[in-house]
């Protein structure tokens, strides 16, 4: 589900062509869902990634404005071997790609166990860990993340080079030349399971636009905030699945443009 999540979110957050690059067994489970995605099916047994699938998402992925990775991901071996193709210093090129990579998940866990992970992706990638990732990026505990989130944001965005979006209420962004954010956003609505999908979907919509790192994060995490606050006015916070805020996402930008 976290990969159609993200999927449809980038769509109605205006990316005008999505593609999931996904094992081919998976295709079938999602492509009724998904009518109008396409589609790079991805070498890989029983539906999982694999170092093979990394090199034919290489082969194709020239033509696309901008990689969303992690959600749906899982961290098997496959996972693991998936990502250290895709990000080996014959991977993904470094320059081409700076600014255009939003990072999320499980590819973040994965990560967080290699070796000099941030030089391993382009610059300016776009990082959105929850407390506990980026506790595991960091070597820190969640209540440590959580007690200076602000200062924890800064200071790694700096220390690694890519943007860090840091989920949760009131969602810290910063950049590594000291740019900082910080949503209006506190709801329950934006606290289910697959919201934080959502909103890596939103953010690669940005990328996709045109829109520059930090601005695509900033952009694309507030509506997705603010789809939240649409569903909570209307319905309340009771009941919402992160389904529902794709759905919402054309009334949200119609409210801010």
């Amino acid at each position: 589900g976290a990969v159609g999540l993200s999927a449809r979110a980038a769509g109605r957050a205006g990316a005008g062509l999505v593609t999931l690059a996904i094992p081919l067994p998976l295709h079938a489970a999602l492509a009724g869902w998904l009518p109008e995605a396409t589609w790079l099916p991805l070498p890989g047994p029983e539906g999982c990634h694999t170092a093979e699938g990394a090199a034919s998402l290489l082969a194709q992925v020239q033509g696309y404005s901008a990689l969303l990775v992690g959600p749906g991901l899982t961290t098997s071996d496959g996972a693991r071997a998936f990502l250290d193709r895709l990000f080996a210093v014959d991977g993904l090129d470094r320059e081409t790609w700076a600014g255009r990579v939003v990072v999320d998940a499980d590819a973040l866990n994965l990560l967080a166990q290699a070796a000099d992970w941030p030089a391993r992706l382009p610059h300016g990638s776009i990082l959105t860990p929850h407390p506990g990732e980026m506790g595991r990026l960091t070597g820190l505990t969640a209540s440590e993340v959580n007690a200076q989130r602000i200062e924890h944001a800064r200071r790694y965005a700096a220390e690694w080079g890519h943007i860090v979006l840091l989920k949760g209420p009131h969602t810290v962004i910063a950049s590594p030349d000291g740019r900082t954010a910080v949503l209006p956003f506190a709801t329950a609505v934006l606290a289910t399971a697959g919201s934080g999908d959502v909103l890596a979907g939103a953010i690669v919509a940005m990328l996709a636009q045109g829109l520059p790192a930090f601005e695509a994060a900033v952009v694309g995490a507030y509506l997705h905030g603010h789809a939240g606050m649409i569903i909570e006015r209307s319905t309340g916070p009771a009941g919402t699945v992160a389904g529902d805020l794709p759905g919402r996402f054309p009334e949200a930008l119609g409210q801010l443009l």
